[in-house]
């Protein structure tokens, strides 16, 4: 396969993330959260990337803070692989080397599974490393059997694995979904004091999101409320001192300058300006141009958008499609049709301006009659 004509080439070509080069779209375990059983549309899944198209995919790679990843696809367009499965890892490895020396850090997430001290040895010849995430989903193995829904033997080398890197001082973050209606918190705690325990850097935990495809019988054991999970995570904070972030965390403050934009939009003369935003952003964005909106004569409207696209409990910015946009458009615009600008995240679209679809965003301004800007 000639590199144009690979599914990676093409999405590290429109991606944000010049220093990430993913190598696999393959994984050896099937959680029980897992999304590529439940996607709305068809995404590429259980290959291994190419070797020639690494190669030609190396020299373009832009190590940001002098960090390079293997690991990470694009969500909704490439299913999470699991990079140390690639039969030529350490192949891999040796190109990137060549070309980086050891000025950069190779970073990966991972399950966990294959990281058995021979293969930390292995990978201790590339220093340094880091793990961006290990995904080791419950300290239990019964509860890791029962998420994870893997060997046995899979469970205890994960386990295992993150004290072999504390040993090995390969730095890692670690990854929890939540899952309490069958480990229960108390079990999620144990999983984060293991963790720390293990010098953690940092913990991620997850709120499980499922698509309107999800089996009824997965969605009774995945279910947790966010409320819930948030003042779970915040006691967490307090009683282990780390730095344990919540995804998505609704009460996370706006990571754009919404004063800057607000003050751009009214130099454009623009009286009316409707922002379509995920649900989990309306909240904290809402109340953002609310406290500044005394300040600029023009007015600002906020309108949640829905992902019908995937349904279920997807409310995140990065999921949303051009289809959802028009559709809320329209719904607002069938009460106040006077709006002279539509503002849309860019967290959705790619480089090129396109959603998971490859729809161009300016659709939405064809099928709402307003200018759209992308912020």
């Amino acid at each position: 396969m000639r590199p144009e004509e690979s599914i990676f080439m093409k999405e590290y070509l429109v991606s944000k993330a010049k220093q990430t080069m993913p190598i696999s779209a393959r994984c050896n375990l099937r959680c029980v959260f897992c999304s590529n059983y439940s996607n709305p549309f068809p995404i590429t899944r259980d290959v291994f990337r190419d070797l020639e198209d690494i190669k030609a995919n190396i020299p373009l790679l832009q190590p940001f803070n002098g960090t390079i990843n293997i690991s990470e696809n694009i969500p909704g367009r490439i299913a999470e692989g699991e990079a140390l499965l690639h039969p030529k890892l350490f192949e891999i490895l040796n190109l990137i080397r060549k070309r980086f020396r050891y000025t950069e850090t190779i970073e990966f997430s991972t399950n966990g599974t294959t990281l058995t001290e021979e293969m930390i040895k292995k990978l201790y010849a590339y220093m340094p490393i880091r793990i961006r995430t290990i995904s080791m989903n419950s300290s239990s193995i019964n509860y890791w059997q029962e998420i994870s829904v893997g060997m046995r033997k899979q469970g205890e080398i994960a386990i295992k694995a993150v004290e072999l890197l504390g040993k090995y001082s390969i730095p890692f973050d670690g990854s929890i979904v939540a899952v309490p209606k069958i480990t229960g918190w108390e079990g999620i705690e144990e999983t984060i004091k293991y963790y720390v325990k293990n010098n953690v850097r940092e913990i991620i935990i997850w709120h499980p999101g499922y698509s309107k495809l999800i089996d009824p019988r997965i969605k009774e054991k995945i279910e947790c409320s966010f409320e819930e999970l948030s003042k779970f995570a915040t006691k967490m904070r307090k009683v282990y001192k780390k730095p344990i972030n919540l995804f998505p965390d609704l009460l996370m403050p706006c990571s754009v300058n919404i004063q800057k934009i607000m003050d751009f939009m009214q130099d454009m003369g623009k009286a009316k300006v409707l922002w379509l935003v995920s649900e989990a952003a309306k909240e904290m964005l809402g109340l953002e141009i609310e406290r500044y909106s005394p300040y600029v004569w023009n007015e600002h409207f906020v309108m949640p958008v829905k992902n019908l696209t995937y349904g279920g409990n997807i409310i995140v910015s990065g999921l949303l499609t051009v289809d959802d946009f028009i559709r809320a458009g329209k719904e607002f615009l069938k009460t106040k049709s006077d709006i002279d600008l539509v503002l849309v995240p860019k967290e959705p679209l790619d480089t090129a301006g396109q959603d998971l679809l490859y729809t161009p965003y300016y659709k939405i301004e064809e099928e709402l009659g307003c200018q759209v800007k992308v912020v």
